[in-house]
């Protein structure tokens, strides 16, 4: 997998944002985006040239950051989902903790590449924007150091149905919905025992109203039994019937906010949320960034349809029915286009522009390897000619001193001393530059014999070739030839 990468402004620093191809679940994505909005991370120069980040790259830019330490914040987050702030001042406590968070460390290193398909997250309806059941996924933000937050709560003045949810996240409400669903089953079944057992009663009483002299006691015995299981029936139908119910009311409630984001929700997202911070927001089993700028709530959008629209970056998050409007990198209002034209977007998948990229960047790294060396033998050559330079001036100011000192011995030795280490620059150029020309006539040596090699066996290759073919002709001219010199000496008849 590969994200293609877009080139936005964020608080006027340009930045780079990771775009999807498919609107899946990717919890990488979105927290990536959130910090490298930030500028907490930065993608590496190879991502950036070629304009699209693999996989890999993301992972290794994720689980640096989560490597590098989150030092206050905690692994093990309690049941609710909530970060556990208390602190100890003993040594043997803060030691465990330290061991538990580098186990927690290895467990969650290995979670980040299954991240870029999903992540199990269970939210709770009356724990507030960040109420989740834990989970070792939520470690992982955990260790980002980015935010998990969601909308969907329940409205606290509805009574009946806040007091049937409590604590409970939304898998147990799935599993109370379902109990629901069967005690209906149940209650049918109940119903049917107790109309058959009091019929059963009924039918009893006519004949023993025939014997009640006789059989007097036994009935009041009998009768006794039959109303005891009655009343256990009863109980299991009341049982049965409040488990139903709870049922109902948790269906209801998920049917009418399959948006799975609340006014309720939206307020407290609004009150939780602080000016200008990013975190990731998770609704419908997609997680987006999110910020707040000027009081609004904004999503990054990161549809790879708009690579190539700059004026498109934000959606506003201010309705829970989808009803909302697009905002450019200063968050205005996206201004409709003069023409109705579609964009130019990119034409290959992200995975085709990776390809291509692996060759280019293979081209940019020799290309940056053969400067290298250039600049490498223009720096030597820079010093052999000032050092060559430099002796000539010396030799010449040594020269001048001695005419004016009137003295030749100190001229003449200065001069020889700095002969014999011009010479031995030269000498040292010289050598190199034979090395060089030694190193490619050699290699041209080698792509020579290598052409003469493969002609040869081109040339092999032909003649055997026409050996195959000429070999059945040349047998059967021979052939022709033995009988008739057996046919002249003979004169007999041959058989053939």
């Amino acid at each position: 997998m590969a994200y293609t990468l877009k080139s936005v402004r964020y608080m006027d620093k340009p930045r780079h944002i990771l775009l999807q191809n498919s609107n899946g679940p990717c919890p990488l994505l979105a927290a990536a985006n959130a910090l490298l909005l930030q500028g907490t991370l930065s993608l590496p120069p190879q991502a950036i040239r070629s304009n699209v980040a693999s996989i890999s790259d993301v992972v290794n830019m994720l689980a640096e950051r989560a490597l590098k330490g989150q030092g206050g914040g905690t692994i093990g987050s309690s049941s609710e989902g909530k970060r556990d702030e208390s602190s100890s001042s003993s040594s043997s406590l803060i030691s465990l903790q330290d061991d538990n968070r580098q186990y927690h460390i290895h467990e969650v290193m290995t979670l980040f590449p299954s991240l870029q398909y999903g992540m199990d997250v269970n939210p709770k309806f009356q724990m507030g924007p960040t109420g989740y059941e834990y989970t070792m996924g939520l470690s992982v933000f955990d260790l980002m150091g980015v935010e998990l937050v969601h909308g969907w709560l329940v409205d606290e003045q509805d009574i009946e149905v806040a007091s049937i949810i409590g604590s409970r996240s939304y898998n147990e409400l799935v599993e109370m919905m379902i109990r629901g669903n069967e005690a209906k089953e149940e209650m049918e079944k109940l119903v049917l025992q107790m109309d058959q057992l009091k019929k059963d009663n009924g039918e009893r009483g006519e004949e023993e109203k025939e014997q009640e002299i006789i059989m007097k006691e036994e009935n009041a015995q009998e009768s006794s039994v039959v109303e005891q299981e009655l009343m256990i029936l009863q109980s299991k139908l009341d049982e049965m019937t409040e488990v139903y119910h709870h049922g109902q009311v948790i269906g209801h409630f998920l049917s009418n906010t399959s948006t799975q984001l609340t006014y309720t929700g939206l307020m407290e997202l609004h009150n939780h949320v602080k000016e200008g911070s990013m975190c990731v927001f998770f609704r419908n089993n997609h997680f987006a960034t999110m910020t707040k700028h000027s009081g609004i709530l904004y999503l990054l959008v990161t549809d790879l349809g708009y690579a190539n629209v700059p004026e498109v970056m934000w959606e506003k998050l201010d309705d829970i029915n989808g009803d909302t409007e697009y905002a450019d990198e200063k968050f205005a209002r996206t201004q409709p286009r003069n023409d109705i034209s579609a964009a130019l977007g990119p034409t290959l998948t992200p995975e085709q522009m990776l390809a291509q990229s692996s060759v280019a960047e293979a081209d940019y790294q020799l290309a940056l390897q053969l400067s290298r060396n250039e600049r490498a033998i223009d720096e030597q050559e820079g010093k052999m000619i000032a050092a060559a330079t430099e002796a000539s001036l010396h030799v010449y100011n040594m020269e001048q001193h001695g005419i004016a000192g009137g003295g030749t011995t100190v001229n003449d030795t200065a001069t020889a001393d700095m002969d014999e280490e011009y010479q031995a620059d030269v000498a040292r150029a010289a050598m190199a530059a034979a090395r060089e020309e030694e190193d490619r006539m050699v290699a041209m040596q080698l792509q020579a014999q290598f052409e003469e090699d493969a002609a040869r066996e081109n040339r092999l290759a032909g003649q055997q070739t026409g050996r195959d073919q000429n070999r059945p002709q040349a047998q059967n001219q021979q052939g022709m030839m033995n009988r008739r010199q057996k046919k002249e000496k003979g004169g007999g008849c041959i058989i053939s």
